[in-house]
């Protein structure tokens, strides 16, 4: 595996918009890789655990999303581990998806008949859907905190792109991928259904 070369990594949440960034990013002709059932994010987990390589069984791939395993005794949210992922690929790059933070959490809780908030309230030992819901506004801040501090470094921001993908801004998708990107290759992918 070439530590050197450029991998891209979205490092949003599930629910905001990475199957559609997943999209646009092979109509743009990369290789991409998209959950894979939890198999990206356990991944990371074990090269993490191991002082290892992450993502190495994929030497071709060009951009990873949505790392989370939501499996039962194998929960792990890769996408993170954002700062490991960086130090393992030098010249990788990031891109954090954004969306209106309600519209997240109501998509999140109708995904999959419920699935990731009965997957929460396992993993933490949730009772309620006010519980799941109060971690997850926190979590989300959390993590933007976590990602806003370690690219605000000088040597570092030019490695991170900010992606409302309610406004989908293409003139700077395009010139933080120093590739052409417009509208086109831009469309709702993963709607959760209500």
């Amino acid at each position: 595996m070439d530590v050197s070369r450029k991998v891209i990594f979205d490092i949003g949440f599930n629910k905001c918009g990475t199957r559609t960034v997943n999209a646009m990013m092979k109509k743009a002709g990369y290789v991409a890789k998209h959950w894979r059932g939890g198999e990206l994010a356990l991944d990371v987990k074990y090269a993490y655990e191991n002082n290892d390589i992450p993502l190495k069984q994929f030497p071709k791939t060009d951009f990873f999303s949505d790392m989370v395993s939501e499996k039962p005794g194998s929960f792990f949210e890769a996408y993170k581990c954002f700062k490991f992922l960086a130090e393992s690929y030098p010249n990788s790059l990031f891109i954090i998806t954004e969306r209106n933070v309600d519209a997240w959490i109501k998509s999140r809780i109708n995904h999959g008949n419920g699935h990731s908030v009965n997957c929460y309230k396992k993993q933490f030992g949730f009772s309620t859907l006010d519980e799941v819901e109060k971690f997850w506004r926190e979590d989300w801040e959390s993590h933007r905190a976590n990602v806003d501090a370690y690219f605000s470094n000088e040597e570092r921001k030019h490695r991170l792109l900010k992606l409302n993908i309610e406004t989908p801004d293409f003139k700077a998708i395009s010139t933080f991928l120093d590739k052409k990107i417009t509208s086109d290759y831009w469309g709702h992918e993963g709607k959760t259904k209500k």
